[in-house]
């Protein structure tokens, strides 16, 4: 069923004050009733069917409600649709600027595209929001990594340990930079930290 829309000034017209309230109660369901229908199947890991109902949500709101484009990315993202999930997600930014969960899911979804220098420049801009989040370093050290810039790489990866020193993620890819600039010593060190830290998470 398509969404129901009632204006105020339409039913304060044709209904007395007291049945108009009424039928905003019972028929307006629009943008929210679709917006938590599409949380409700995001939730249910239903990505098509969420991407679905949120779509109706910002035709409703004229694609202004920041966070119903965010989630469309995010689901488009799920379902590795990667291009389009930056599109909306670009979309939700210009619209709430400086919000670091957008900021960053570009980043990733750029890191997915394989496009990291525009990964990088996100993933830099989420740290400046939220420096206390392991996960953006350790992103933003996978992208230094591929495009070559190991000290810097070496670098994030130590940030994301120092903010999470219980995560062998961190240390199997530092070990790995640590390797690829000849600093074998350091490498075996966390690997064998990383090797210590997945036996006590058995």
């Amino acid at each position: 069923m398509p969404p129901v829309t009632v204006r105020w000034s339409l039913v304060a017209v044709l209904l007395p004050t007291s049945k108009a309230s009424t039928v905003v109660e019972e028929k307006v369901v629009g943008s929210d009733f679709h917006k938590e229908r599409g949380f409700s199947a995001f939730e249910k890991g239903n990505y098509p069917k969420a991407v679905e109902h949120f779509l109706i949500a910002s035709n409703d709101k004229d694609g202004k409600d920041p966070e119903v484009l965010f989630y469309i990315g995010l689901a488009l993202a799920h379902q590795e649709e990667y291009t389009k999930a930056v599109d909306f997600l670009k979309r939700a930014e210009a619209l709430k600027e400086n919000d670091a969960d957008i900021v960053s899911e570009i980043g990733n979804c750029l890191m997915k595209l394989e496009q990291y220098r525009d990964a990088i420049v996100y993933l830099k801009r989420a740290i400046e929001l939220t420096p206390e989040i392991s996960s953006h370093f350790y992103a933003l050290g996978t992208a230094c990594e591929k495009v070559g810039e190991l000290e810097e790489a070496i670098q994030s990866y130590n940030r994301a340990i120092e903010l999470e020193p219980r995560d062998p993620l961190y240390y199997h890819a530092l070990g790995f930079a640590y390797e690829s600039t000849d600093k074998h010593a350091d490498a075996i060190a966390c690997f064998k930290k990383a090797m210590e830290l997945e036996k006590h998470h058995k």
